[in-house]
């Protein structure tokens, strides 16, 4: 499945994305209210738009940033 855009992310998803959004702010020391914070969802919605589905992927890709 490729999520474009402007397609609606279902709960399930978010949940994901989430839980790969809190372990990485904990591995960075980071506040969900930080600019890298920001910038680390902005990058994870990113991955995920543009097909990278798996966790570990998604937690890789991300530490990139």
């Amino acid at each position: 499945m490729i999520l474009h855009r402007n397609d609606t992310i279902l709960p399930d998803q978010m949940r994901l994305l989430d839980d790969v959004f809190v372990e990485l702010l904990r591995s960075r020391g980071l506040e969900r209210s930080s600019k890298e914070a920001e910038l680390l969802a902005t990058r994870l919605m990113s991955l995920y738009q543009n097909g990278i589905r798996e966790k570990d992927d998604l937690r890789q890709m991300a530490s990139y940033l």
